[in-house]
């Protein structure tokens, strides 16, 4: 499948709590003086989480001090938006955030504890991480979207599809295909990416929209298919 869509990619960006530039500038010559922590919004092993440690390893000789990613999923990224929005804002406590945390969340949710337009200050772009779908075939015996469609209203919300969790860019891009395809599928949510492809490699879902990283690291591993 040829992604056309660009909204089928993950960006994912890196920022902290509003006031954090305004910290650093004001203790530009002794900051930092102990170890900033790097909050990850998903359980490690996923995508975001690899990413980030990529970023942390590479980031930390600058520094001078161990950048620290400690993982704080839950609430489709909310208790980790919550968590560095309450923190003090002196630049010691990052946030990976994507999609979820930044927009959709604010849609799906009807009260959070935070404002992504006020209680963050961008920091960088962190990347861009393109989308993938997988199936695994002795589940969904299919090699083709097409084929997908077809085999799909045959078995109307019969297929289980993982995703990582309501409202995440998984979960919500699925839904869209569904959508736009005229069929009905089964949405078993997860906390992240790593329990996600476990079951999916065993059969216990059919299929998947997940981020290329994850998938192309995953997929040797068993007999799953991607698409892209």
């Amino acid at each position: 499948m040829q992604r056309k869509n660009p909204g089928w990619s993950r960006r994912v960006l890196l920022g902290a709590a509003l006031g954090a530039p305004f910290a650093f500038r004001a203790a530009a010559e002794t900051y930092p003086s102990r170890n900033p922590r790097l909050i990850v919004p998903f359980p490690a092993g996923g995508p975001t989480d690899v990413l980030a440690r990529i970023a942390a390893e590479r980031v930390s000789p600058s520094l001078g001090q161990q950048l620290i990613v400690e993982n704080r999923s839950g609430a489709g990224g909310n208790l980790a938006g919550e968590m560095v929005a309450r923190n003090e804002a002196d630049g010691y406590t990052l946030l990976v955030a994507g999609q979820a945390i930044l927009a959709i969340n604010k849609v799906l949710y009807k009260k959070l504890s935070y404002d992504p337009a006020t209680d963050f200050a961008f920091v960088g772009m962190l990347g861009v991480i393109a989308n993938v779908l997988l199936v695994n075939p002795k589940a969904v015996p299919v090699n083709s979207m097409q084929e997908l469609i077809a085999f799909a209203k045959q078995k109307p919300g019969e297929i289980a599809y993982g995703s990582n969790g309501p409202g995440s860019l998984t979960h919500l891009t699925t839904a869209i295909m569904a959508r736009e395809a005229g069929v009905e599928f089964l949405h078993v949510p997860y906390q992240g990416a790593a329990p996600l492809m476990t079951d999916l490699l065993a059969g216990r879902i059919g299929m998947t929209l997940t981020a290329a990283s994850a998938a192309f690291r995953w997929f040797n591993r068993g007999n799953c298919a991607p698409w892209r």
